[in-house]
């Protein structure tokens, strides 16, 4: 019997290519969308899972709540916590800290690399799973001048990976001489703690030894004991913490400028790389992604999915009013309803597998642009993948259920007698269709929404007036432990004459965030240390006061220039002349405003312009204005001249206007996920409203007919089955519209500079979707159309 089923199933198949042919095509974009999904979901929750203890290794976080009540977590700590936990509680048994301080100088055999490297512990490679592949990962950083590789490094500096005992040099005071002690193996792409080579926590410690226990600015993880207990041994942490910190709290020359409250916390390293919403990842852990990101992902390949099992319902149920003869002979013969329902199944099912295998190819074939995409290295294992095995196989079994049960659960019921003689037919108004159209059509005309929302918001983000002038702008790192007004003075005197660089100047990027205090009042500033050129090379506006001179010595260490939203806070009518204090590293200063710019945005558009502060001197960037047109001749200009001056510092830069853009770079990701998704969901939305068209054409055969013996025109039949299907498409419409509007404006308070949601935005959409709609519509009901009205009757 089962022979003979797929013997039919075949058969059918043959003869209606066209029907078999969409039904898969559609299933396998779905099926391909969800195993990739599955494939990057299960590459995300792989996250930092190698390390053989990670049910045991946790992150130290703090809870900060600042003067404002505002609450964040940040997954950070300072010197002092880890040694003191250890210490005193015993469900620690084991703790490591390490610290990104930015890129490392690192000259040996005659190349010179700025590497992404960490200060760590001794102990970070015995509790970490990062295997050495020479030396004793043990005891390697234990000697304050040693230095630990991995084997990509070792291989840039000396070719290959058995560089034990080679000297490199780091710039640190001078270069300082530095022993290979061992060499790792590359880090697994799934880990959130990435580096290319590591120096012993010791060698800060010999110039920079934190006692204060309300900094947060290295990376603390524990190891706990067998069966300790994460919550209680928090509530140890926090006693501690108390008993500690008392007497720094209670000197506020020590606290000053610091938050008022500060909770220590645990979180599961496995947690690190999805908590991000929760947790704010420091600098020497990769910024990671989020449960919400993964949830959006598997719903997005979900609608899609259901959207092609949809296509493939309605399609069954057209093709099916071909063979309700069949059906009512099977039935005659002794055919029970169980045997055609298995039938219908054993059909679908054929067709699901095939599309699960032609999608196993696609997604292979996919799979190198999607690793672009998601910025991932996914692997395509899937024989050694078990739960992503059972996870394929339940798609597969339930797309089959899916489109074979409906669908066989009506044609199972047809009278055998009526249908043979031409007194029954399957439903003429197809309600479940056009109900499934609609679904589809409100899920395609959200996505539709989302699109031009999405790109309309990037679009406002990329051509805002930022407040100063990016493009021609080329900012080049300058080498640390070097005097910056000397590097940029020589860089300012080679370039004069070059016809390509219109000015130069330095600052320290971005900025830092610091404290700025008068009177009893204290406002968190965002600090850049720069000189007299960077407001004019900017081309930032002056509003009141002057500009930073270097004729002026005092301007170094007593003036300061405050942005316009730093006087709205400190609530002054006139800005000059105030006296303000500035603390950092340098120690406290007096400082007095001597000038007051237009506000400019230094951060992305999710973030408000908050209050700005520009002292002058101790910058680590090169900013270098160049000639419209002529960046490219600029750069090659400026790179000789850096390696002829620095040979032993590699040559950095980046163009300003292309590290904005770079900003957004997740906002970038989910507008091509959205903008495929919306592809994908219009398409397959088309090919389920042409099943839907074909099943109606088909069931109003007879009416058509008599239509046009009555003297009915081509456009009217045309125009009988158009409207006829537009009226779901404007339900979806009608429903889609409110629920968009509510969604999008949540998303767009992420910004704090956003579009509004115009109306011509939905007219779009509707058009866009009605112009689908009556084109995928048009070849059936023309098709009907253009029929001869005796052969639709004879055939009835």
């Amino acid at each position: 019997m089962i022979r003979h089923y797929f013997q039919v199933a075949f058969r059918n198949l043959c003869r209606n290519p066209l029907y078999a042919t969409i039904n898969i095509t559609g299933l396998a974009l779905g099926m391909s969308c969800v195993l990739l999904v599955v494939l990057f979901v299960r590459t995300e929750l792989s996250f930092d899972n190698f390390h053989s203890n990670s049910s045991r290794l946790y992150r130290i976080t703090t809870t900060i709540t600042d003067k404002e009540g505002i609450v964040k977590t940040v997954g950070s700590t300072g010197q002092v916590q880890g040694p003191a936990f250890r210490e005193v509680i015993p469900e620690v048994q084991e703790f490591t800290r390490f610290w990104n301080v930015g890129g490392f100088n690192i000259i040996g055999n005659q190349k010179a690399f700025i590497l992404q490297g960490l200060f760590a512990d001794s102990s970070f490679l015995t509790m970490l799973d990062f295997p050495a592949l020479y030396g004793n990962a043990g005891t390697a950083l234990k000697q304050p001048a040693s230095i630990v590789l991995t084997e990509s490094t070792a291989r840039k500096y000396f070719g290959r990976t058995d560089v034990l005992g080679e000297v490199l040099k780091i710039e640190e005071q001078g270069f300082q001489p530095l022993t290979v002690t061992a060499v790792l193996k590359d880090i697994p792409p799934n880990s959130s703690i990435r580096f290319d080579a590591l120096l012993p926590f010791r060698f800060v410690e010999t110039f920079f030894k934190d006692g204060f226990w309300f900094n947060q600015y290295l990376s603390t993880f524990i190891l706990l004991q067998p069966g300790a207990d994460p919550a209680n041994v928090a509530k140890k942490f926090n006693a501690v913490f108390a008993g500690k910190s008392k007497e720094q709290l209670e000197d506020p020359r020590q606290t000053e400028g610091f938050p008022v409250q500060l909770k220590m916390g645990l979180q599961p390293i496995s947690d690190m790389h999805l908590g991000t919403e929760s947790v704010s990842n420091d600098s020497a852990v990769l910024l990671g992604s989020s449960h919400t990101a993964n949830n959006m992902l598997i719903g997005i390949a979900a609608f899609i999915l259901l959207m092609a099992t949809i296509n493939f319902v309605n399609l069954a149920i057209a093709q099916s009013l071909k063979r309700t003869r069949e059906i009512g002979i099977r039935k005659i013969n002794g055919g029970s309803r169980r045997q055609l329902v298995s039938q219908f199944m054993l059909e679908a099912g054929v067709l699901c597998l095939t599309a699960f295998l032609l999608s196993i190819a696609v997604s292979f074939l996919l799979l190198p642009t999607f690793n672009i995409l998601t910025n991932r290295q996914i692997r395509f294992d899937l024989l050694n993948e078990t739960s992503t095995l059972i996870v394929l196989a339940g798609v597969v079994v339930t797309s089959t259920i899916l489109t074979g049960l409906y669908p066989a659960w009506i044609v199972s019921r047809v009278n055998a007698v009526a249908v043979l003689y031409n007194r029954q037919k399957l439903s003429s108004r197809g309600w479940v269709g056009k109900s499934l159209v609609i679904f589809q059509f409100t899920l395609a005309i959200g996505l539709i929404i989302a699109s031009l929302v999405y790109n309309r918001q990037m679009n406002f983000m990329l051509n805002k007036d930022l407040g100063y002038t990016p493009q021609g702008l080329i900012q080049v790192s300058l080498p640390p432990q070097r005097d910056p007004d000397k590097l940029v003075n020589m860089f300012r005197n080679e370039l004069v004459s070059e016809p390509s660089v219109l000015s130069v100047s330095g600052s320290n990027s971005w900025g830092t965030g610091n404290p700025v205090r008068f009177g009893d009042r204290e406002i968190a500033t965002v600090k850049l240390r720069t000189d007299e050129q960077f407001i004019p090379v900017m081309g930032i506006q002056l509003t009141a006061g002057r500009n930073f001179s270097s004729s002026m010595g005092a301007d170094s260490l007593q003036s300061i220039i405050v942005n316009e939203t730093f006087v709205k806070q400190a609530g002054w009518q006139h800005a000059i002349g105030q006296q303000v204090k500035t603390t950092d590293w340098e120690g406290e200063l007096n400082r007095t405003v001597i000038g007051v710019i237009k506000d400019y945005h230094y951060s992305s558009m999710r973030e408000k312009i908050g209050p700005q502060v520009l002292v002058m001197k101790h910058y680590g960037n090169l900013v270098v204005k160049t000639q419209p047109g002529q960046s490219v001749r600029a750069l090659g200009r400026l790179e000789k001249l850096y390696k002829s001056k620095l040979p032993d510092s590699p040559f950095q830069f980046s163009f300003l206007d292309e590290e904005i853009r770079n900003q957004y770079q997740q906002e970038k990701l989910w507008q091509r996920i959205i903008g495929y998704a919306t592809l994908l969901a219009i398409v397959i939305s088309c090919l389920g409203l042409f099943g839907l068209s074909l099943f109606a054409a088909r069931l109003r055969i007879r009416e058509i007919g008599i239509r046009k013996v009555l003297g009915a025109t081509e456009m009217n039949i045309v125009g009988i089955l158009s409207f006829d299907f537009l009226k779901p498409v404007g339900l979806a419409l009608l429903m889609t519209m409110p629920l968009s509007w509510l969604l999008m404006n949540k998303w767009l308070e992420n910004f704090a500079y956003r579009i509004t949601i115009s109306w011509w935005i939905y007219f779009s959409a509707a058009l866009i979707s009605l112009a689908i709609a009556l084109f995928t519509i048009g070849y059936q009901a023309i098709r009907a159309a253009l029929a001869n009205p005796v052969d639709s009757l004879r055939s009835e």
